[in-house]
């Protein structure tokens, strides 16, 4: 049985909740009947290399087929997800990177737009880089970049791949400040290899697969 994917009208059951989800890549099984429901708040997964967090944040945002389970979203919930990679438009700056992830069509919304992503870019250490190309930048400058792409998109489930790989532990410290308005209200699923830095944005739920 393949997974299925509903919108609930219940506005009664969680944003997202995931029943009964399996997954294997030949004979290794890297989701093992998992279930959980996900309400507003932060969601941390710290297990081992291998043990399907990845699988798991590309099934709930559709770029894998769960071999079978049920994955439910709320019809009004939309999801974005930031990847390991950075996964920017390298011939483009900084600014058009970002832009296209919102949803800006009027050249009003456009204009306020820009005025926040600036005071966004000042907000994690990028001052003055909306110009850049960002094949200009360094490593941890794109992945900044690439945050702030996700942010900017105006999701309500956010998923994080590993967002802080390359970022000295003063830069995790600045980028949790500043993010955590972005984030209030919103489900967060966030993927880590160190579950120290996450403590940096309060209260969260520890999963394991």
């Amino acid at each position: 049985m393949r997974e299925k994917i509903t919108n609930s009208v219940n506005m009664t059951k969680p944003q997202l909740e995931v029943k009964n989800i399996f997954k294997s890549f030949g004979d290794t099984v890297v989701l093992d009947d998992f279930s959980y429901k996900f309400d507003r708040g932060v969601y941390v997964l710290s297990d081992p290399s291998g043990a399907g967090k990845t699988t798991l944040l590309r099934i709930l945002c559709g770029l894998e087929m769960a071999d079978s389970g049920t994955v439910y979203k709320s019809p009004y919930a939309k999801t974005v997800m930031m990847f390991q990679e950075d996964r920017l438009l390298e011939n483009l700056s900084v600014m058009a990177n970002i832009m296209l992830a919102t949803q800006a069509r009027s050249k009003e919304q456009k204009q306020i737009l820009r005025v926040r992503i600036k005071e966004a870019l000042c907000g994690v250490g990028l001052e003055g880089t909306d110009n850049k190309l960002v094949n200009e930048l360094s490593g941890g400058q794109k992945r900044r970049v690439a945050l702030l792409r996700t942010l900017f998109a105006n999701a309500d489930i956010l998923l994080f791949d590993e967002p802080f790989k390359g970022l000295d532990e003063a830069l995790k410290q600045q980028v949790i400040a500043f993010i955590k308005p972005f984030i209030e209200s919103k489900v967060v699923i966030w993927v880590t290899h160190t579950p120290e830095e996450i403590k940096l944005l309060g209260s969260y739920t520890a999963l394991q697969l």
